[in-house]
């Protein structure tokens, strides 16, 4: 309405098997005030309800979140369904969540790690400009 065009969209969810999403929560209200429009999938989801989110959606980024160490594969099963569906160069996936480190974001193929959400934030930024310099 104030004709400030958007940064960009992002998908969020908590990944399934997972009911945390404070976290997850911050980042999106951060995202939010740094002008990026953010879906908010919730938590415990589906990697086959993310999937379908970036197909319809059609975000530049998908964060993802787990707070348990039981849940943190469930990132790379997302990660895995994108591909298997041919979506994953279309979206910057980041991930965050206690248990997770920038070493484990490069192990699954995700694009980067928030260990905050500044960082978050920062690493969104990043990919943001990468992605402008690309087109």
């Amino acid at each position: 309405k104030s004709g400030v065009k958007p940064k960009g969209k992002i998908i969020f969810a908590t990944v399934k098997g997972d009911l945390h999403d404070i976290g997850k929560n911050i980042v999106s209200i951060l995202l939010r005030g740094a002008g990026y429009i953010v879906k908010d999938l919730g938590n415990d989801i589906e990697p086959e309800a993310i999937v379908k989110a970036v197909e319809e959606e059609k975000p530049e980024f998908l964060g993802l979140s787990a707070l348990l160490t039981s849940t943190m594969t469930n990132m790379a099963d997302t990660i895995k369904a994108l591909t298997d569906r041919g979506l994953r160069d279309q979206v910057k996936i980041i991930i965050g969540g206690a248990p997770v480190s920038e070493e484990f974001a490069g192990i699954i193929g995700a694009d980067g790690y928030g260990a905050d959400g500044f960082q978050a934030l920062a690493i969104v930024e990043s990919l943001s400009s990468d992605m402008a310099d690309i087109k």
